[in-house]
């Protein structure tokens, strides 16, 4: 409350909240742990990897997938998305493509990392959005801005919470043989560094 205030002038327990200045309060107070994170972490020889969607740079209020209100959002805005990135030591993209991968899609933080020199992960939902295929990557592969594909579910086979997950989290602990076919055709036909 104290912080929303004194950033916006607006008390919220009396006046309507602007929900992406709250998400954006609650960013500042994130990037003041990055700040303490990357201190620590970096003292000890670590990496800091930070996770952004193209939503932090150009955000509206939608419940949409990839959206700040989306359901399964933190609801922390990283109004201060460049700090975040100059913080980091690699990126990640969280966005979801549903193999319909847009290179235009959080293309400021992409270029943000690469004039740093560092480098930038697209997930790849393996079963929410049968992205691990030959030509997703592809076309991830052929955003220059882009260092490489981070593998993203587990597999649940006892309950098909998640049928199509890289690693059985259930009975036996292991690589899920679909995925692990698929992964192989990927790795066949894309060159990686």
């Amino acid at each position: 409350m104290e912080a929303y205030q004194k950033k916006h002038g607006v008390d919220i327990l009396r006046q309507p909240v602007d929900p992406l200045k709250l998400m954006g309060v609650r960013g500042d107070f994130f990037t003041r742990f990055l700040e303490r994170a990357a201190d620590t972490l970096h003292a000890s020889s670590r990496k800091l990897q930070v996770h952004l969607r193209h939503c932090h740079q150009e955000p509206k209020l939608s419940t949409e997938h990839n959206q700040l209100g989306f359901w399964a959002m933190p609801k922390v805005w990283a109004s201060d998305w460049p700090r975040w990135v100059d913080l980091a030591d690699e990126i990640t993209l969280k966005d979801y493509h549903f193999n319909h991968y847009n290179p235009e899609i959080a293309a400021k933080i992409k270029q943000r990392a690469r004039q740093a020199g560092k480098r930038v992960w697209v997930h790849c939902y393996i079963s929410q959005g049968r992205e691990l295929n030959v030509e997703n990557v592809r076309r991830i592969e052929a955003d220059a801005d882009v260092g490489g594909v981070l593998l993203y579910e587990v597999c649940n086979s006892q309950t098909n919470e998640v049928d199509l997950g890289l690693i059985e989290q259930y009975g036996p602990i292991g690589f899920h043989e679909p995925v692990l076919t698929a992964l192989n055709a990927v790795l066949a036909d894309v060159k990686y560094q």
